[in-house]
């Protein structure tokens, strides 16, 4: 059963133009040569082109969360919008960030941090 539902999101994720099939571009709008520089906050808010559904999320959770620093991320499919949790010591750079939303597949557009 469980088979037939992944099956089934991922045939819907495909006609909607899901981009699940891989890293996107070479780089994103949101790297540049200051991204080295670890997040101070401890959220971050990513906004990201090209989700469309719920295994696109599952994407970019599972790439983000193997980011050193991250304890949680949050997507909303609706907005783009990706909120990201470093509440320890260790903090992640903007670059490490924008490298796991282009491993999973989509476009970073900016990051935002309070």
């Amino acid at each position: 059963m469980k088979m037939n539902l992944a099956l089934s999101m991922l045939i819907a994720g495909s006609l909607a133009g899901c981009q699940t099939g891989g890293p996107a571009g070479s780089g994103t709008a949101a790297e540049g040569a200051s991204d080295s520089a670890a997040i101070t906050e401890s959220t971050a808010t990513l906004w990201v082109s090209g989700m469309s559904c719920p295994l696109c999320a599952n994407n970019i959770d599972k790439q983000l969360m193997q980011v050193k620093g991250v304890s949680s991320v949050s997507v909303d499919l609706g907005s783009g919008r990706v909120v990201v949790q470093t509440p320890g010591d260790t903090k992640p750079s903007r670059k490490e960030l924008a490298r796991a939303i282009r491993q999973s597949g989509f476009t970073l557009t900016r990051i935002e941090s309070p």
